[in-house]
């Protein structure tokens, strides 16, 4: 797997909602996860698992799950360096 198939997963992502969603989302920052594990310096794999993680945060906010969402916002925050 590569950055398009996590690409991928967030395009499939934007016609769904609820649950259906963030099962995409979630199975594309599983493999953003794993491509930035593998391979931490590469362009593309950094910009897919930072993608990832505000799809899920804005998929949170709009469900009022701002717990979830701070979990993430985290998450990238540490990834970026914030």
């Amino acid at each position: 797997m590569d950055s398009k198939a996590v690409f991928g997963l967030r395009n499939e992502a934007k016609d769904l909602s609820g649950v259906e969603k963030l099962n995409k989302l979630n199975k594309a920052l599983g493999i953003a996860r794993n491509l930035y594990s593998v391979e931490p310096d590469d362009e593309w794999g950094k910009k897919a698992f930072a993608w990832v993680l505000i799809d899920l945060c804005k998929c949170y906010i709009a469900d009022k799950n701002l717990n979830q969402a701070g979990i993430y916002f985290r998450e990238l925050c540490i990834f970026r360096g914030c």
